[in-house]
């Protein structure tokens, strides 16, 4: 729980200083997540990590680790619209991480808690899951942008692991993927290859691994 913690930390001011330094007229850019602009991804972005006053749950934890698609595209942007009308997406995205962040140190690993539409899981579990959502949104903005990630190791480190599970091997190394390259072909940022379809054979049905 700790290394997820501070991965997400690390991860998060990553994402901080890009959005702070980035002109007004950048957040009306169409993402590569149509039909949301960088305004409405970095919000749902916040959104979708929120875990702060998750009840706890008595329930047995779910075997199903996560729904990647847990709010479709108009209530995303009914959402960011509202918080727009308040404060900028960097500010919504700062408080919302900060307290998802002050929640997850103040947290046991094992504690069980009720996450809507998905049920019961561990707090580390749920806890890998937002990682996992803020670092893929983050290489979201980073492609929105036309710059290179701001990916952190430490999220890669965190993050690989799950994506071997998900692959049920580690990908073959005649590949030459490093993490960063691993995490955007297994999450489709990147498509694959011909020779990586290749070298895959019938890997290559599994992917993306996760969407």
């Amino acid at each position: 729980m700790r290394e997820i913690v501070a991965a997400f930390a690390a991860e998060r001011d990553a994402a901080n200083a890009v959005l702070r330094a980035l002109p007004d007229s950048a957040f009306a850019l169409v993402t590569n997540c149509p039909p949301w602009t960088l305004d409405e991804l970095v919000i749902h972005t916040a959104g979708t990590v929120r875990t702060a006053d998750l009840p706890d749950s008595a329930a047995e934890p779910c075997a199903e680790a996560e729904n990647y698609r847990q709010s479709n595209v108009d209530s995303a942007r009914a959402h960011a619209a509202s918080v727009l009308s308040n404060m900028t997406a960097v500010q919504y995205y700062d408080a919302t991480t900060q307290d998802t962040l002050t929640a997850l140190r103040a947290s046991a690993g094992d504690r069980v808690v009720e996450i809507p539409k998905a049920g019961a899981m561990r707090m580390a579990d749920w806890a890998l899951t937002r990682l996992i959502a803020l670092t893929v949104h983050g290489i979201d903005a980073a492609i929105t942008l036309d710059r290179p990630p701001w990916t952190t190791q430490a999220a890669l480190r965190c993050i690989r692991p799950v994506l071997e599970s998900l692959l049920g091997a580690a990908p073959p190394a005649a590949l030459g993927w490093d993490d960063q390259e691993f995490l955007e072909i297994s999450t489709g940022r990147r498509p694959l290859s011909a020779p990586d379809r290749t070298t895959l054979d019938q890997l290559q049905d599994r992917f993306p691994l996760l969407s």
